[in-house]
């Protein structure tokens, strides 16, 4: 019995204890570590990413708002808009996070909508129409259907093929390519990834998109329409019975 027990506490201790020696250097394991500008942590969940990019957004918007009041809303919004590309860097990587971390995102860009426009009684989706904008999820969304049909029309570097796995039908019909839907065993790999969740959202775009002739007709076309996601982050809550 005290070897079963010391034998489970030496498994115990080395659990997280990687490391591997790559020409006599030892690269010990990190729960984090920042690759070109992006925190990757060893969950793959991007809290403290996005917790990083909340708080440099809210500190500019705050020192932002003591002078707001002297600036033209058209200087305002161009000073808005620079801050809040800060959620426009690699989105695709991290953007499917926990919901805490999208309520924060979703706050701080209300936040600077009513700072545009000087509004503090319109609910958020008001605010959007009013500047004739979408949310950051909204347009990360855009950003992964662009990532496909540059991957289909043979635009992107050949690796993206490994992601975005396309099935042509040998039939001469209208939409024969389509991609493929991966194999998904968990939530955090499987469903919540781009991989899924763009093959999932591209099924929902009309034929005429998805054939449009070129990617600026394509990217003008999808900024036109609703994009119809069911990803965790868009499902809606019912009270007494969770998000559906």
């Amino acid at each position: 019995m005290q070897n079963i027990t010391t034998q489970k506490k030496r498994r115990i201790n080395y659990v997280g204890e990687v490391s591997a020696s790559i020409s006599g250097s030892l690269i010990q394991e990190s729960d984090e570590e920042k690759l070109l500008g992006v925190t990757l942590d060893r969950k793959l969940n991007f809290k403290n990413h996005v917790c990083s990019l909340c708080k440099k957004t809210s500190q500019r918007l705050h020192a932002l708002v003591r002078v707001s009041k002297y600036m033209e809303k058209s200087k305002l919004e161009f000073t808005m808009t620079s801050f809040m590309a800060y959620f426009s860097y690699c989105p695709l990587v991290w953007m499917f996070h926990d919901r805490k971390s999208y309520n924060k995102i979703k706050k701080i860009h209300e936040r600077a909508q009513r700072i545009i426009h000087k509004d503090s009684t319109s609910n958020f989706e008001g605010l959007l129409i009013k500047s004739n904008s979408v949310s950051v999820h909204q347009r990360n969304l855009q950003l992964l259907l662009i990532e496909i049909y540059k991957t289909i029309n043979n635009l992107n570097p050949s690796f993206m093929a490994e992601v975005f796995v396309t099935n042509v039908v040998p039939y001469n019909l209208r939409g024969s390519t389509n991609l493929v839907l991966p194999k998904a065993r968990t939530n955090l790999y499987g469903i919540d990834t781009v991989r899924f969740v763009g093959k999932k959202l591209w099924q929902t775009l009309p034929k005429e998109i998805k054939k449009s002739q070129t990617l600026e007709t394509f990217k003008r076309n999808i900024k036109a329409i609703t994009l119809d996601c069911r990803c965790k982050l868009c499902k809606s809550s019912i009270v007494n019975l969770g998000f559906s």
